[in-house]
C-alpha cells in the first residue's frame, strides 16, 4: 500500500490535512463539522481499529481528534491522536467517514529519523559518530578520496551498532 505522509514515530501534536469530496459530484465538500465525522485509525499489525473522539478545533492549533475546515474550501485539518503514531507500529491508516462524502483514507508511515534534520536525520548515534570521527574521509594532495583508518572504522561500527540494522559496515 502506498503512503500519503511520513511522520516521526512518537512525535506529538501532529496535524494532517484531509480533503473531503462529495459522493455525488466529486467536488470538494464544504461546511462539514466535527460532529459529522467518524474517524478511526488502524495501527499496522493491531488486531482492531480505534475510534477517535472527534472534537472541534481551531485552525492551525493542535487538538487531539480536532477537526476543522481550513480557509481552502473542502480541506480540513485533523489532530492525530498521539497514540496513533506511538512506538510499536511502522504505519497507521486513518479513515474519515462522513455522510455525503467519499470516504477519505490517509496512510502514514512512521519512521525513527527526522528527514528535515540536515545534519544527522535526528539520529543520536549518527550525531555522536560524526562528532567523534570528524571528517569521514580525507583528501591527500589532489589524490582520490582515501578510506577511514581501520581504528576509525572500528569506532564507527561500535557507535553505529544501535542504528544499523541492514548489512552494517564491511570489514576493512
Amino acid at each position: 500500500m502506498a503512503y500519503d505522509q511520513i511522520h516521526i514515530v512518537d512525535a506529538t501534536s501532529q496535524m494532517i490535512e484531509v480533503a473531503l469530496r462529495s459522493s455525488t459530484t466529486g467536488q470538494l465538500l464544504t461546511g462539514k463539522a466535527y460532529g459529522d465525522m467518524t474517524v478511526k485509525y488502524q495501527r499496522e499489525g493491531a488486531a482492531a481499529a480505534t475510534t477517535v473522539s472527534v472534537v472541534t478545533a481551531t485552525k492551525g492549533s493542535y487538538t487531539s481528534g480536532g477537526f476543522v475546515e481550513t480557509d481552502i474550501a473542502g480541506l480540513y485539518q485533523f489532530g492525530i491522536p498521539n497514540a496513533a503514531i506511538a512506538t510499536g507500529a511502522k504505519a497507521v491508516t486513518i479513515t474519515f467517514i462522513c455522510t455525503g462524502a467519499i470516504d477519505a483514507v490517509k496512510r502514514i508511515v512512521l519512521i525513527g529519523a527526522d528527514l528535515r534534520n540536515a545534519n544527522s536525520l535526528g539520529l543520536a548515534y549518527l550525531t555522536g559518530a560524526v562528532a567523534r570521527l570528524g571528517r569521514p574521509c580525507r583528501r591527500d594532495e589532489g589524490r582520490d578520496v582515501q578510506p577511514l583508518p581501520t581504528d576509525s572504522l572500528k569506532a564507527l561500527r561500535t557507535l553505529a551498532a544501535g542504528w544499523i540494522t541492514a548489512t552494517g559496515f564491511a570489514t576493512p
